[in-house]
């Protein structure tokens, strides 16, 4: 909310009394709280230049982050989803011809996520072994940059 003060100092009609003010920015507050403070402080700079009355703030804001928000909200869904166990483990995995483990670099499997492993697991191209001792070996490389 940082950046709705500074913009509606600069924009508020000289009728806008200290009570409207603060009712607006506490409207605006509750309405904008779901914005990512990043989004909201890009808008609100550019909203300096080209909003000159508070009515015309929020279409603004609208227009200057819609889509990018809708994109990060897609992105956080699809995250979410794949966190989902439920859809992540299959129902019954369908071997391919060659099911042996293959030879990958431990950083590589520590790389992997979740989802790809158990897939990797369940095809037999990684063993539990394998995958623990990739994690083993990040958890001691973490813990020499500490």
């Amino acid at each position: 909310m940082r950046s709705l003060g500074p913009m509606l100092t600069l924009i508020a009609p000289t009728g806008m009394n200290e009570a409207a003010r603060t009712e607006w920015l506490r409207v605006a507050g509750d309405i904008l709280g779901p914005v990512p403070a990043d989004l909201l402080a890009v808008a609100c700079r550019a909203a300096v230049f080209e909003v000159d009355h508070p009515a015309k703030v929020m279409p603004f804001i609208k227009r200057e982050i819609g889509a990018e928000w809708k994109a990060r909200r897609a992105q956080l869904d699809r995250m979410i989803a794949m966190l989902d166990d439920s859809q992540c483990q299959p129902a019954a995995p369908l071997p391919l011809p060659d099911n042996s483990p293959v030879s990958m670099h431990p950083a590589e499997i520590a790389a992997m996520p979740t989802v790809l492993r158990r897939m990797a697991l369940a095809q037999g191209w990684l063993t539990q072994s394998m995958i623990d001792h990739a994690d083993a070996q990040k958890r001691r490389e973490q813990a020499q940059h500490v």
